[in-house]
């Protein structure tokens, strides 16, 4: 849970700088959260292990660890973005809206007219449900990492 406090907080402090800093991009707030996963993951699975010195940690017990600490900050997370795009700044989820269409324009299969394309964003994407989706399709590479971390981290 306090991993996912951390991740809230850059994600408020990208959108107070910008709020289109936190659109859909590789930019400083996608690269300052998967360091900050990373690197919490890494330090409490070791404060863990240090503070149970006795216990024998196999990778099975790690990579539980490991897991549940992501899947609880992105849980927190996409709670956050759902608020965010919902509640606390509706104009935010034109910006992003316009950014994606921008992104279809280029294609040219894309005939979709922008009031369906928002439509389709507000309805699936950022509606509760769509934001569970995202949680649940985020489980995959957390499992890649949880499994990379525990390698490193097992004794």
């Amino acid at each position: 849970m306090f991993l996912g406090l951390i991740l809230i907080l850059i994600i408020t402090s990208h959108y107070l700088y910008s709020s289109e800093a936190i659109l859909p991009l590789f930019n400083s707030c996608f690269y300052s959260s998967l360091i900050v996963l990373f690197l919490y993951s890494i330090s409490a699975l070791r404060y863990v292990q240090l503070s149970m010195i006795e216990y024998d940690f196999s990778f099975k017990l790690c990579f539980s660890i490991v897991f549940l600490i992501l899947a609880s900050a992105l849980f927190f997370m996409y709670l956050y973005y759902y608020v965010l795009y919902n509640f606390i700044d509706k104009n935010l989820l034109n910006q992003y809206v316009d950014y994606q269409y921008d992104i279809c324009l280029r294609s040219p299969d894309c005939d979709i007219p922008f009031e369906l394309y928002f439509q389709f964003y507000q309805n699936k994407h950022f509606s509760f449900y769509g934001q569970i989706q995202q949680w649940i399709f985020s489980l995959i590479p957390c499992i890649l990492y949880s499994a990379i971390i525990s390698l490193f981290m097992k004794k």
